[in-house]
């Protein structure tokens, strides 16, 4: 820890006057309900998605939702067919308490396809079970919706045990949001825990919906996606959106560069947390993050935070974003000098655009990055993978990059095997490619000689041969979309 006991004191002291020395920003939605609470963002954000416009044919349909699919590679949007869809916001479930889903979409034209979203950003504690319930509800209702069975917890089932086989087209179309602030992961104990069952039965149902349980934040994803759509959106919405979005970036501390300069003046002065080794900075900012996270007192049972405590909360959660952000500012230039030459070597060798997904956490917290084909089904693309900010620029163990095909529907699989790539494995659905070094990227970089193009450009030689097989599978797949056959 960053000396936590003998500094925090001192620079949340330094920064409460920094904050009062700074003018505050009026925005409509904290002029009139001052802090949004975790209901207030789902219903905005459902909003959005319920939003309709009238096409030329005189047909009603939901474009900010399919943009919302297609953004984050939530399903098959022309599968699932989503154009019209029931968004239901705390949705009521019975599993022998009262529970409610922060928010639900479900297609209208085919109710196999849902999106459960459960909203943390204001950081409230994860409950026993949370998303695995959720799902195990939603599961319920694809495969007996008029069925009164009762879903209850067993604590005598092993936790993480043996799953209750379920339909893998069933698992395919169920996706989770877990949303946070600032980017998080669900604790062990509300997901994929296996001590869910029916009333009247005695195996555990399978909640384990894999890579379609999704971890977006509102600063890395919503945030931006909010900003390229605001233009589109009607009228009175787009007002409201642009408000909103202020009021987000006036939340996650993303518009005062004054108070921002001020803490990194503070972070100097206090335990020396910036400092020239750059790596030990980072270390450090990231340290700090997790130890103010720790400080932020949550109320449990019914309990009632003191003023003191609510205000100590509160400048603890506007610090931590604050140093996020600073945290953020240091990753950005390794960041991009990582995704620009990845994208002009791609495009160089294939005379065609690509797409590389900033980088993104699953469910177990482990970063991944995805490059494909601009026109490629999500489903086919290269990963590294796992990977972290840490892993690829400072530290120099081999790293994993992957081609995958993923998906467990009869027609994936399908094309999964009727394609030219012998080695793919089938339980991993990817051939994994170990990509070694012999010193960290960051030492690459500050060589400043070409050494980290010419390591990375040596990293894509062996996976871009693989390039045609793979936009093949593509290319069958998204046939197979087109006539409803996936």
């Amino acid at each position: 820890m960053c000396n936590i006991d003998n500094i925090i004191d001192n620079i949340i002291g330094a920064f409460e006057k920094a904050q009062n020395e700074c003018a505050p920003v009026q925005n409509f939605f904290s002029e009139v309900w001052g802090n949004l609470n975790e209901n207030d963002h789902t219903r905005i954000l459902l909003a959005i998605l319920r939003t309709e416009v009238e096409l030329s044919n005189g047909k009603r349909e939901l474009p900010f939702l399919i943009d919302f699919c297609k953004t984050f590679r939530i399903f098959n949007v022309d599968a699932a067919n989503v154009t019209t869809a029931d968004i239901r916001f705390n949705e009521y479930y019975q599993d022998g308490e009262r529970n409610f889903i922060d928010g639900l979409v479900i297609s209208q034209k085919d109710p196999r396809f849902a999106i459960i979203i459960e909203n943390k950003v204001c950081g409230a504690t994860d409950q026993k079970l949370q998303l695995d319930r959720y799902i195990a509800s939603c599961i319920k209702d694809i495969t007996q919706p008029n069925a009164p069975t009762e879903i209850v917890i067993d604590s005598n089932l092993p936790a993480n045990g043996e799953d209750k086989i379920i339909d893998e087209i069933i698992a395919e179309n169920i996706w989770a949001i877990y949303l946070t602030a600032n980017g998080g992961a669900p604790s062990d104990k509300s997901y994929n825990t296996h001590q869910l069952r029916y009333k009247n039965d005695t195996k555990p149902i399978n909640t384990n919906i894999g890579e379609q349980l999704l971890c977006l934040n509102y600063k890395d994803d919503i945030l931006p996606w909010l900003e390229r759509i605001k233009y589109q959106l009607p009228g009175t919405m787009h007002n409201c959106v642009v408000s909103y979005i202020d009021y987000l970036k006036q939340m996650l501390q993303l518009n005062n560069a004054k108070l921002q300069d001020e803490v990194t003046e503070i972070l100097k002065k206090y335990g020396t947390i910036i400092d020239s080794n750059k790596e030990k900075t980072y270390s450090k900012l990231t340290t700090l993050i997790s130890d103010l996270q720790s400080e932020i007192k949550t109320a449990n049972n019914g309990e009632v935070l003191s003023d003191d405590e609510i205000k100590s909360n509160a400048n603890r959660e506007s610090l931590k974003n604050i140093v996020g952000n600073i945290k953020d500012d240091f990753e950005r230039p390794y960041w991009d000098e990582f995704y620009n030459l990845t994208q002009k070597y791609f495009e160089e060798e294939k005379r065609k655009k690509i797409k590389i997904n900033k980088i993104r956490y699953n469910s177990q917290g482990k970063g991944y990055i995805q490059i494909r084909g601009a026109e490629w089904d999500y489903h086919v693309h290269y990963e590294w993978f796992p990977i972290t900010f840490k892993d690829l620029f400072f530290n120099q163990e081999d790293l994993k990059l992957c081609i995958h095909i993923e998906g467990n529907t009869e027609k994936i699989k399908q094309a999964r095997n009727d394609c030219k790539i012998n080695d793919i494995n089938e339980t991993g659905k990817s051939i994994d490619f170990p990509i070694t070094r012999n010193k960290s990227c960051y030492e690459m970089i500050k060589a400043n000689n070409n050494e980290f193009e010419k390591w990375l450009s040596e990293a894509y030689k062996e996976v871009i041969t693989y390039w045609g097989d793979l936009e093949s599978v593509s290319n069958k797949i998204k046939h197979q979309i087109s006539y409803g056959k996936i």
